[in-house]
């Protein structure tokens, strides 16, 4: 989520302020005991300048701060095709720190998929939601294998069509982490597009939206995917394609 001043942040400083004025203020009371009152009240001043001094620099070093912040901040729209796209899958999850997010059940791409069992295994969160009702043998396997880990319990499947999807609702497919972002642009052609963006509310945006469709959906364990795909529910689709669609 992007980072704002909190309230506390500001009544931290406030209260800051006011005990320097306090302790300034004894020590002109202790100063003009010893000595005349005009240095007392000169130094007084000088204390209260050099206060003044430290909090503006404080917050300039804090502006500063976000000015880099903003330089950092980078979106790019690429088109490209399967395996170069499948690396910066890649990247994007290997420098998650907290969490991975994912829609979509028809990915193909083993490598994008066992990076995220190894961040699985390094202790990252990861959420998945899909509408089916096919997805692909090479996704199956994952979510199998997730479902199945010791870390099972950092992982949340969810399954849109199981509460009732809206039939010919499609969903974008994103890939989102703690710190960046990758939405799929719809495209008919060889090479696909797509946004990339490490931009902070971007990323929170793309998070939130994966969380709303969660809410949306039935979480799956391994009983349950099991179940469903012996009933029919997910069907799981063996031919071979090209591309990948945008839709889960």
């Amino acid at each position: 989520m992007p980072k704002e001043i909190s309230a506390g942040a500001q009544w931290k400083e406030f209260v800051e302020i006011m005990v320097g004025l306090i302790l300034s203020a004894i020590a002109s009371i202790l100063l003009s005991s010893l000595i005349e009152p005009f240095f007392a009240f000169a130094i007084l001043i000088m204390v209260l300048l050099v206060l003044l001094a430290y909090f503006q620099l404080r917050t300039l070093r804090v502006i500063l701060k976000e000015i880099k912040l903003l330089k950092e901040v980078n979106t790019e729209l690429i088109s490209t095709d399967e395996s170069e796209l499948e690396k910066r899958f890649i990247k994007v999850i290997r420098n998650a720190e907290k969490s991975i997010a994912c829609t979509g059940g028809i990915s193909r791409l083993k490598g994008y998929l066992n990076e995220i069992e190894k961040q699985i295994n390094s202790g990252r969160e990861y959420w998945r939601v899909f509408s089916g009702p096919q997805i692909t043998e090479e996704m199956f396997k994952h979510l199998k294998k997730v479902l199945s880990s010791e870390k099972a319990q950092n992982v949340h499947i969810y399954f849109l069509s199981a509460m009732g999807g809206k039939a010919g609702v499609t969903y974008p497919y994103i890939v989102v982490t703690d710190k960046e972002g990758i939405i799929a642009l719809p495209d008919p052609a060889k090479f696909r597009s797509f946004l990339i963006t490490n931009d902070p509310i971007i990323v929170w945006r793309l998070n939130m939206y994966i969380q709303q469709l969660v809410g949306q959906g039935k979480p799956l364990d391994r009983g349950e995917l099991d179940r469903l795909i012996k009933n029919g529910c997910i069907k799981i689709k063996k031919t071979k394609i090209n591309l990948i669609k945008s839709n889960p």
